[in-house]
This record gives C-alpha cells, sequence and structure tokens, in this order.
C-alpha cells in the first residue's frame, strides 16, 4: 500500500512561500503611496472648488455691488442645500473668499512656473488641507514665503501644529540668512584662499 506524500492542510497554511515578506512590504507600500495620491488628488479638488467660491463672492461684490446680506443670503442657501456641511458654514465661506483674495490671479501670475498645466493654484498649495491654508492666509502676507512654507509643509508631512510653530520661529527667515550666507561664502572662494580685494 502506498503512503501518500501530499502535505496535510495544517502544512500548507503554516508555511511561508519565499519572498513572502517582500512582497507583503511591497503591497504595502504601494497601498499607502496609493491612498496618498488619491487624498492629495481629492484635497486639490476641493482647495480648488474653494478658490472658486472665493472669486464668484469677490466677483460678484465688484461688478453687482454685493453687500454683507447678498453672502449671508448665498451661505443660509448653500447650507439648506447641503445640511451638516461645515465647509460652507459662514466663517469658512467668508475663508474662502479670504483664500481667493490672497491667491488672485494677478498674484498667481508671477508665480507661473509654479502651476502645473490646467491647475489653478500651485500644487503645494492645492495638496495643503484647509486649515493649513487658512494659517499661510493669516499669519504670511508675501505670497513668495506663503509658496515656501506651503512646499515644506507638504515635503514634510507637516501637521498645522508643526506649521504654526516654524511659522512663529521665522524657519523662512532662518533659511533665507543661511542662502545668503552660504552665496556670500562660495563667492568669497571663488577669488581664491589668501587673495584680498584690489585696492582703489
Amino acid at each position: 500500500m502506498r503512503t501518500s506524500t501530499k502535505p496535510t492542510r495544517k502544512a500548507e497554511v503554516g508555511r511561508i512561500p519565499a519572498g513572502y515578506g517582500e512582497l507583503l512590504d511591497d503591497l504595502k507600500t504601494r497601498i499607502r503611496a496609493s491612498k496618498l495620491k488619491a487624498s492629495r488628488a481629492v484635497n486639490r479638488e476641493v482647495m480648488t472648488l474653494h478658490w472658486h467660491i472665493g472669486r464668484s463672492i469677490v466677483d460678484r461684490q465688484k461688478t453687482d455691488g454685493w453687500g454683507e446680506a447678498d453672502v449671508e443670503r448665498l451661505v443660509a442657501d448653500l447650507g439648506r442645500q447641503y445640511p451638516g456641511a461645515a465647509m460652507f458654514s459662514r466663517s469658512n465661506i467668508l475663508l474662502m473668499r479670504e483664500f481667493y483674495l490672497a491667491w488672485s490671479e494677478e498674484i498667481l501670475s508671477r508665480f507661473a512656473t509654479e502651476l502645473e498645466e490646467q491647475a489653478v493654484l500651485p500644487r503645494p498649495v492645492a495638496e495643503l488641507p484647509w486649515e493649513h491654508n487658512i494659517i499661510l492666509v493669516n499669519k504670511i502676507k508675501a505670497p513668495g514665503v506663503r509658496i515656501w512654507y506651503a512646499q515644506q509643509a507638504v515635503g514634510n508631512g507637516w501637521a498645522r501644529s508643526t506649521l504654526e510653530h516654524w511659522i512663529e520661529s521665522d524657519l523662512h527667515g532662518q533659511w533665507a540668512a543661511g542662502e545668503k550666507t552660504m552665496s556670500k561664502s562660495i563667492g568669497k572662494s571663488r577669488r581664491g584662499p589668501g587673495k584680498s580685494q584690489p585696492r582703489r
């Protein structure tokens, strides 16, 4: 009588195939990257929507003389259409107006190289959460500095509190000072060691 050499089900379940750990790690990395990519894509759409709502209000105020009552009516109607959506609260709608003014077409025209094709906002700004963008708009007036902090926040995965900390610590100012110092050092090195400036 022949004895079966077929592995038992218990042995099959317990055996870890060769390369399984590497495959699992690779899939987890891909899943995380895919979720992050999807999250940023959704965020870009939301930030673009906020920008368009803010622009619509500003345009109406300029062309049709909209006042506070008109904005309040818009807030109320959006609230009825989308009940429970904090996005369309009065304070948020007014912040959208400020967001647009901070990134109006006139301001964005200075940063054309930062804009991707068909994009409304610079990518780091569009990929930041709304709360981060409000901090930038409220605390920093210079658009170039705002973009710099947005780049750092996206690239380093800063939480809102971290962004506030570095703004209050003037990280950009420290960086700019370091760049200036480095530029001077490079200039001196190009003149060569031990060489003095010509006298006049």
